[in-house]
């Protein structure tokens, strides 16, 4: 297996044609895929495309895998969930497969570029705009639960934004898809991404407590500026989020209050069960501590300034 190079794409497709798509260019590359930039001639619009790592054409194990999970993603139909237009797959002349997944095209980059800019700058996005983003995402993750669908992935590269801050979470089913020596009615091995993985999806036990265990992650990361668990290797983040608890958010941010650290940290709970029962109630939780230490800071600040009014006008009438 591998990902398809610009000079793979264009010498073994016919004219730089996926389907009836034509490839215009690569937007980006990652481990399970690239995406391009391609022309809808039929419907006279762009998409993005993404393809999976070529396989050979008799891997029918592969093929029944792929075809099954791009038709349960594409049934996924809510607000904050991307769109699946189409899906196919193209034999090429050496014998191996391509497989693509064709997507609505969004221009307006994804969180992951969001939170990218801010670590340049050194700053945290705000607690409102965060918890914003997070809410969407948790809406889509537990419609798609309700589908009986893992996501498998969650992370903020997934998490594609509109110019409007709408975002769209993508890439369902495609983890499942490269899921190798996986039967369709198992459940497979812990393939996603070591940063925002699940201790239990790391074992090759995904459920669907472990896509809100990376929503924590992104979670802890928006809040802190770091992901809770760092290493040299994928490898060793895996074993860090099997066996270490996660630093105290507030050692990184002091501005955070007791109550929203618990949040988070009972988000990254190591048993599934000890975390809370849907993604929406996670980020509910951390907008419930955010309000009321908003609130007792406002109160503190009030009385802070009338014991100072009071201080400076002893003659007054008002007391504290």
């Amino acid at each position: 297996q591998y990902s398809m190079s610009d000079r793979d794409i264009q010498q073994q497709t016919n004219n730089q044609m996926l389907g009836r798509y034509k490839v215009l260019q690569r937007l980006g590359r990652g481990g399970m895929g690239d995406v391009w930039l391609c022309e809808d001639p039929r419907l006279h619009r762009q998409v993005a495309i993404k393809t999976l790592p070529v396989h050979n054409q008799q891997d029918e194990e592969f093929v029944a895998r792929f075809e099954h999970e791009a038709q349960a993603a594409a049934t996924l139909n809510h607000p904050h969930i991307l769109p699946i237009h189409d899906y196919g797959r193209q034999p090429l002349p050496d014998g191996s497969l391509i497989t693509y997944i064709v997507m609505p095209y969004i221009r307006g980059g994804s969180l992951a570029n969001r939170m990218t800019s801010y670590a340049e700058k050194q700053a945290l996005m705000l607690i409102p705009q965060a918890l914003t983003f997070l809410s969407q995402a948790a809406e889509a993750i537990d419609h798609a639960h309700e589908q009986n669908v893992i996501h498998r992935d969650i992370k903020p590269g997934n998490m594609l934004l509109r110019e409007d801050d709408w975002l769209l979470l993508a890439d369902f089913g495609i983890a499942r898809m490269l899921t190798e020596g996986d039967r369709l009615t198992a459940t497979g091995p812990g393939f996603g991404t070591p940063e925002y993985m699940a201790p239990e999806q790391a074992r090759g036990q995904a459920v669907m407590s472990s896509d809100n265990y990376s929503l924590a992650v992104i979670a802890y990361q928006l809040f802190t500026g770091r992901l809770p668990f760092q290493a040299d290797t994928g490898y060793a983040i895996t074993i860090q989020h099997l066996t270490t608890p996660p630093p105290p958010p507030r050692e990184i941010n002091p501005a955070l209050s007791a109550a929203f650290e618990q949040v988070l940290l009972q988000g990254l709970a190591k048993q599934p069960e000890e975390r809370s029962a849907s993604a929406t109630a996670f980020v509910e939780a951390l907008q419930h501590a955010h309000d009321v230490a908003s609130s007792e800071a406002t109160y503190r600040k009030a009385a802070v300034s009338q014991t100072a009014n009071t201080i400076i006008k002893p003659d007054s009438e008002q007391y504290v």
